[in-house]
């Protein structure tokens, strides 16, 4: 079984937001090779697992470091009192040719859709240079699209201004 999963970054910005993200994407076994199927979202034929998974410039810190940064310009002036955290879950695809679309939040069970995933992903979306570092994924030499899911725990508090 190959896995791949990121170390826990803790940054605090301007001493008010704590952040504590993991977050990590687990391949299945690799004997069986994933088949490409279509995203509906993005209508696009992507593999959850090809034979070589996408890189984030910098690797799983810098994924890190770039996802506690988006989360601050998401929630600047949101105050988190009484939110002692949540459980991140955003899905998007690593285009061909390293782009990332189709963001949307991913459900997680018995906990459903957040409202904070939401406005992840609508944040994604709309700001072109968010997360935008990827090598994309390939299958026999070739690039291909892939579906990623960012996912971990994040704390807050205070409120960021």
């Amino acid at each position: 079984m190959k896995s791949r999963l990121a170390v826990i970054l803790i940054l605090l910005f301007g001493g008010m937001l704590m952040v504590g993200v993991s977050a990590g994407v687990y391949a299945s076994d690799q004997d069986s090779k994933s088949k490409p199927f279509i995203d509906t979202l993005t209508g696009l034929w992507v593999y959850k697992y090809p034979e070589v998974c996408a890189e984030y410039e910098g690797g799983d810190a810098g994924l890190l470091y770039d996802v506690a940064m988006m989360l601050s310009d998401v929630f600047k002036g949101y105050s988190f009192k009484g939110v002692g955290g949540y459980r991140l879950s955003v899905q998007f695809v690593i285009t061909a040719d390293g782009k990332v679309i189709g963001a949307r939040p991913y459900p997680i069970k018995g906990v459903g859709i957040s409202e904070y995933n939401r406005r992840i992903a609508d944040y994604i979306n709309s700001s072109p240079d968010v997360l935008r570092k990827w090598k994309p994924g390939n299958v026999n030499g070739e690039n291909v699209n892939e579906i990623y899911i960012i996912y971990g725990h994040v704390r807050l508090q205070g409120t960021l201004d």
